[in-house]
């Protein structure tokens, strides 16, 4: 059976066999275009993986960039605290007085103080704990008083340090020896449960031995 088609005066034939293609060509390419529950299945679970692996790298350089942040911060209250105490007990003048957390004189201790040459102003300089516990640095602060005798002129020089001892981070025998200082200024010695700084326990160490003057 043929149509007949009358388009712009002319006469066209289209015979049935040709419009069957037609049909299924057309079929076949809608198949083509769409997919399968399958590979939809496939495409979503390799999206999750590819997703899953991508937050996972994010997350591995945010703590490691947080990790190289903490380790400069601590580095940088360590050249602090050091300079402090290197230019301050190398202006002292022999003997220098420790003190222990109940201010009584000890051979190690969080507390040291002295004078210079030529005063009578005794200074000092304290490690100090808000909570009461210096072996958790966060709240730890060295402070630096230039007159003991005078409230409020109290300094603030580093941040983050812990003694290495806990009994103390300042040791001193006799006016014969030099001062001693141990402090870990970053992460707590041992625990990683309470790292702060990223991966890891991320610190810097102070151990300075310095004279002064006799």
């Amino acid at each position: 059976m043929r149509r007949w088609t009358f388009t712009g005066g002319q006469v066209r034939t289209q015979p049935r066999a040709r419009r069957a293609r037609e049909t299924r060509r057309s079929r076949e390419a809608r198949r083509r275009v769409g997919f399968t529950l399958i590979e939809v299945l496939v495409a979503a679970s390799v999206g999750a993986a590819v997703s899953i692996a991508f937050i996972g790298l994010l997350l591995m350089v945010s703590k490691s960039y947080k990790s190289m942040l903490s380790m400069h911060q601590a580095v940088r209250y360590a050249k602090a605290a050091t300079e402090k105490i290197n230019t301050e007990i190398r202006l002292a003048v022999a003997p220098i007085q420790v003190r222990d957390g109940n201010g009584a004189a000890a051979p190690r201790g969080n507390r040291a103080e002295f004078s210079r040459f030529g005063e009578t102003t005794v200074r000092r300089l304290e490690l100090v704990s808000a909570d009461a516990d210096f072996m958790t640095p966060w709240d730890n602060t060295l402070v630096y008083d230039p007159d003991i005798s005078v409230a409020g002129n109290e300094v603030v020089v580093s941040r983050w340090l812990a003694p290495v001892d806990p009994a103390g981070a300042f040791s001193y025998a006799n006016a014969t020896t030099p001062l001693t200082v141990r402090m870990r200024v970053g992460d707590p010695i041992g625990d990683e449960s309470v790292a702060r700084t990223g991966v890891g326990s991320q610190a810097a160490e102070i151990n300075i031995t310095v004279g002064p003057r006799n």
